[in-house]
């Protein structure tokens, strides 16, 4: 997941991982992401859950191969 924390022209992106730190970051900061990546073959309840929270927040949601995601 890629993070907004300054204005467009000086961008920097942070990347982070895992299902529950990105799921808490999306209930409490969704305004700062830009963008989830997941695994399209890891769709279980968790990976739902944080696709609908991103989705609802106007996030864009992409789909990686495990390889670009490790």
């Amino acid at each position: 997941m890629k993070q907004r924390n300054e204005p467009a022209e000086n961008q920097a992106s942070q990347l982070i991982a895992g299902v529950h730190t990105v799921r808490t970051l999306l209930n409490r900061s969704a305004f700062s992401v830009v963008e989830l990546w997941v695994e399209p073959q890891r769709r279980d309840q968790r990976i739902n859950e944080i696709v609908t929270l991103a989705e609802k927040s106007g996030i864009r949601v992409t789909q990686a191969a495990r390889e670009q995601l490790d």
